[in-house]
């Protein structure tokens, strides 16, 4: 039986092994899609990810989410920050700052980080000690495990199922957007979790 608290531990242990290969204190994680990995969650916003070469992960996020993430996570280490009296960026620093570590090495995602995140960063720590970890996390994200093969091993049999829902749904005087609502609800029926990019149907001339 899947568990989700047990499959994200075990990304993040595998995260901290390569961690302490590439000689860094931490990892810094707030793209989106490595959101997603590292937490199992779809549910987030403003939201950074801190783990450490040892120890606990921690979540950084507005406060309204803490108690859900808690709960929907493999994160136990969540904190909240209220906005506007504190922001992603500077909760983060704080969180950081708790390793007291003078001149942290921080591994940074190359294509994810917004500037405000860096350029707060730069303003504390050592900006030569940031590093471009964008292959370290690559490389975590391309061993699967058996709960990651089943997923990729299902994805192509709901996307038939859309294929299909969309081919039966095209007739005279039916909409691309008619078309697309019943791919999608037929993707959604058979245990998708959402599309990954916009969905677009297009017709002749």
């Amino acid at each position: 039986m899947f568990d989700l608290k047990i499959e994200t531990s075990g990304r993040i242990r595998r995260a901290q092994a390569e961690i302490l290969a590439a000689e860094l204190d931490m990892l810094l994680i707030v793209g989106r899609e490595n959101l997603i990995y590292f937490t199992g969650s779809t549910q987030l916003e403003c939201m950074a990810l801190i783990i450490p070469k040892e120890g606990q992960a921690t979540a950084v996020t507005l406060w309204l989410d803490v108690e859900y993430l808690k709960a929907n996570t493999g994160i136990p280490h969540i904190k909240g920050y209220v906005f506007p009296a504190q922001d992603l960026v500077t909760k983060t620093i704080e969180v950081i700052k708790e390793y007291n570590l003078t001149k942290p090495r921080i591994g940074f995602e190359k294509y994810f980080v917004e500037f405000a995140v860096y350029d707060g960063l730069r303003h504390v720590f050592p900006e030569e000690n940031f590093v471009n970890a964008t292959e370290l996390i690559y490389r975590l994200r391309s061993v699967k495990s058996a709960y990651e093969v089943e997923m990729v091993t299902r994805a192509p049999q709901i996307v038939g199922k859309g294929m299909t829902a969309a081919i039966q749904a095209v007739k005279p005087g039916v909409s691309e957007v008619d078309v697309l609502a019943e791919a999608e609800y037929a993707m959604l029926k058979a245990g998708s979790g959402g599309c990954s990019f916009r969905m677009q149907v297009f017709r002749g001339f």
